[in-house]
Order: C-alpha cells, then sequence, then structure tokens
C-alpha cells in the first residue's frame, strides 16, 4: 500500500528527465518497488495501491491491452484482491512550466484488473457513484462522495450528444478501435481527458474543461504540450461494510447486464478467483452484493454456516443443488427492504442451476421446486419467507440475469423473469469464506 517516505526538497518546481521535481510537489511514496512524488494538497490514503502508470504519448495507436506500454503494471502482484474503489491521478506540466494534477476516486466500475486502465477493448459509458475529487485546477469542483459524474471510457470513434461540442454527453458510434476516450465528468465539467490514443493522429490530454472549442479536449491535439504529463492508477480493496475479519474472498463476478448461459464453472466470467489458495475445510460462506442505479447505491452482506466444506462450491452453482436451511444466518445491509440479523436459523437457499416450479404460493419465492438442469438458474437467499439476494437466469441464454436486493416489487418476490441487469451501472458479487 502507499506509504510515505520522505518530504520533497525545496528548490521550486521544475522538470528533469521528464518527471518532475521541487517544492510545488509534496510527499514522495513508495508502492510496491516504485518511488514517485504527489502533491503536497494530495491526502495519501493508506488503504490505496499503484496498479498502473501511464503516460499518454504524442501518436499512440493502441488497439489492445497488449499494446498500452503502462511503465508500471502492478496487475500481477494484486491479482488475488477485490476491488471496491478506483482512484485516477492525473498531472501535467506544460512546456511554459504551469503545473496541473487532479486526484479523482469512484466506486469501481468493475472488479477486473485489467479493465481499470486504457480502456482498449471495453466501455464503460455510465455514472459514476461515490466520486470524490481534490485539483489545484481553478474550475474543477472539489468533491467528496457525491453522485451525478459520469464516465465515457471506450476505444470507438463518438459523436457529440444533445448540443453540437465533444464533452460530458456523447454517444459511440458503434465504430471501434477508431479513436478512443478516458474521460470523467461532472456537472458539465470535463475533471481530466486522455483520448485519441486508438488512431494514428496525435492525442489529446487535459486536465478540466479545455477553456475552448470541445471541453472533453477532443481534437485537442496536445500531448506534446506536456513535459510531463501521466496517468497514475490506483485501487482500493472492497470493505464489505460488515463482520469480515477471518474471511478472505474467493470470487468476484461483475455480473452482465444481458443474456448468459453459464453451465460449467470455466463458463462464469469471474474477475478474481482465489479457489487454489484456499484449502479446506471451510466453516462459513458469506456474500456481498451491490448494486447501483443513478444515485442510488445498495449492498448486503450475509454470511452463514458454510453449504459444502469446500471453497471451490462457495460461487456460482452451475453444478450443485443446495436447496434448504442455512444455520447462523448474518446479515448486514443499507437496503430499506432487509432486516439485519444475527447467527439467525430463519436462512434459507435456492441455489442451483436448474429451472424451478412455484411451490404452494403459485409465486416465485422462498419455496420453488427444482425441476431440469442447466436450464435456468436461481442463486437466492431468503431470511424467514423475505428475499436477501437473488441472481437468476444465468444458466438461460435468452432473456437478461434477474438481480435484486430485498423482495421484488413486481410480480414475484424472488425476481424471477425480472430480467433487470441492464437497469444498474454497477452490479457486483464478492464470495468470501472463512475456515
Amino acid at each position: 500500500a502507499v506509504q510515505q517516505i520522505e518530504t520533497a526538497p525545496a528548490g521550486g518546481c521544475g522538470v528533469v528527465g521528464g518527471e518532475r521535481t521541487g517544492d510545488c510537489y509534496g510527499l514522495v511514496i513508495r508502492v510496491f518497488p516504485y518511488v514517485f512524488v504527489l502533491p503536497l494538497e494530495l491526502p495519501v490514503t493508506s488503504g490505496y495501491d499503484l496498479l498502473y502508470k501511464i503516460t499518454p504519448e504524442p501518436n499512440a495507436n493502441w488497439d489492445s491491452a497488449a499494446q498500452v506500454p503502462y511503465a508500471i503494471n502492478n496487475a500481477a502482484d494484486l491479482n488475488d484482491v477485490a476491488i471496491g474503489r478506483v482512484g485516477y491521478y492525473v498531472e501535467t506540466i506544460d512546456n511554459n512550466g504551469n503545473a496541473f494534477w487532479v486526484w479523482a476516486t469512484l466506486k469501481a466500475p468493475t472488479t477486473d484488473l485489467a479493465k481499470l486502465g486504457v480502456p482498449t477493448d471495453w466501455t464503460f459509458d455510465q455514472q459514476v457513484f461515490d466520486l470524490t475529487v481534490q485539483s489545484n485546477k481553478p474550475g474543477i469542483p472539489t468533491l467528496s462522495g457525491v453522485s451525478g459524474g459520469n464516465m465515457e471510457f471506450w476505444p470507438d470513434c463518438y459523436v457529440t450528444g444533445s448540443n453540437t461540442i465533444y464533452d460530458y454527453d456523447d454517444d459511440s458510434n458503434g465504430s471501434t478501435d477508431c479513436f478512443g476516450s478516458m474521460q470523467i465528468h461532472y456537472g458539465g465539467q470535463t475533471i481530466f481527458a486522455f483520448n485519441g490514443w486508438s488512431a494514428a493522429n496525435a492525442d489529446d490530454f487535459g486536465v478540466g474543461s479545455q477553456p475552448v472549442a470541445h471541453p472533453d479536449w477532443t481534437f485537442a491535439a496536445n500531448v506534446a504540450q506536456y513535459a510531463v504529463k501521466n496517468v497514475y492508477v490506483f485501487v482500493q480493496p472492497l470493505d464489505p461494510q460488515a463482520e469480515t475479519a477471518g474471511y478472505q474472498p474467493v470470487y468476484a463476478l461483475d455480473i452482465p447486464s444481458g443474456a448468459v448461459n453459464w453451465d460449467t464453472a470455466a463458463q462464469v466470467p469471474y474477475s478474481l478467483n482465489n479457489t487454489a489458495l484456499l484449502g479446506g475445510p471451510i466453516s462459513r460462506y458469506g456474500y456481498y452484493v451491490e448494486l447501483v442505479s443513478g444515485g442510488n447505491f445498495y449492498w448486503v452482506w450475509a454470511s452463514m454456516a458454510a453449504l459444502h466444506p469446500s471453497a471451490v462450491k462457495a460461487g456460482i452453482p452451475v453444478d450443485d443443488v443446495f436447496d434448504g436451511a442455512v444455520n447462523n444466518l448474518t446479515i448486514k445491509t443499507n437496503h430499506p427492504g432487509i432486516t439485519p440479523v444475527t447467527n439467525s436459523s430463519g436462512g434459507k437457499v435456492e441455489f442451483w442451476s436448474n429451472c424451478y416450479s412455484v411451490g404452494a404460493n403459485n409465486v416465485y419465492d422462498y419455496d420453488d421446486d427444482t425441476a431440469g438442469t442447466d436450464c435456468y438458474g436461481s442463486m437466492q437467499l431468503f431470511s424467514g419467507t423475505n428475499t436477501v439476494f437473488a441472481l437468476n437466469a444465468w444458466s438461460y441464454g435468452t432473456t437478461a440475469v434477474d438481480i435484486g436486493l430485498g423482495n421484488s416489487p413486481g410480480p414475484h418476490p424472488d425476481w424471477t423473469f425480472a430480467a433487470n441487469a441492464g437497469n444498474y451501472s454497477i452490479r457486483r458479487m464478492v464470495v468470501y469464506v472463512k475456515q
């Protein structure tokens, strides 16, 4: 994690060999084997680790992650960590010596480390949640844990949205690997932008809104105008906000928004899989599920006596059936429709890959019955008769996945047939085990 080593020496702000120096910068920071300097104004959070350092090039043409020349790449050292937040520290010193920086942290849009750098093969075009921003650039707002920001991360060409300028409201035109955008905005203001890295043209880079032409720096073609230009990507491990002492993350999953058909464990796209590191026997399973839609963020933590002594069995139940009571159920949550409990005996799971039918209530709920394998999929936890969380239709392949916390407001309390995963910008499940 980030540690303070010493303060930077006095002597004025300058540039030596393309790196900053002098008393306009503050802490010398060591992260893994690397040392670099951060501004005095920037609060250093001990919970963050450095993932990437990116130095924009004047004429980059990166169409795959392998083509991005990361100056620092710690993904291999962090591949056993479940990620909760991402932070982008962007710095510029232009050829006239003007130095600006911005530090922006937000709830990570993914738990996949590979997708937090330059977005060469993926898209995050969505609102951001829990955005915190600090900067020395006039015009950039100081923010703390706000909603309402947005990110435009994609490798595509793009068009303007509701106006005639490129800004916070652009749209991908579907033509991939032809320009590239890595932008974060808040309230119509650009926080930072790095564009044009997937096209054979001069790239764009800036902190804050560009004062002329397009606020998001599109077509600025200005990377060569900076003596120093870097993007540092930091990550912070997920904090389930609950009783995690002694627990270790075994799986992390960014739940897809569309249709999937997982019939084997190898088909489940876990961004984290620590099963090879965790032996048995396992005494408890813990499930952390979080959903973000617009400015609404809900989470639940549910732990229970292990359904099986193996950590492998704690994930999506592609080849297993766990249908019955659970022991010592503990629930923590911020969802108004879920009641916290501690060591309760009133829990129940319906974990299977099967199709299923309604029970005595004639609705899909806590009392369903399985019928046929690998044809729909259920991963549901109940407290009493109430849904705690549900993830369904992952072995169906026809409609979008069903997901929800608490009882569904629709006809089926367990979210069956909701096909609603696309309603959420973040859909995350992290599975923990305790030996």
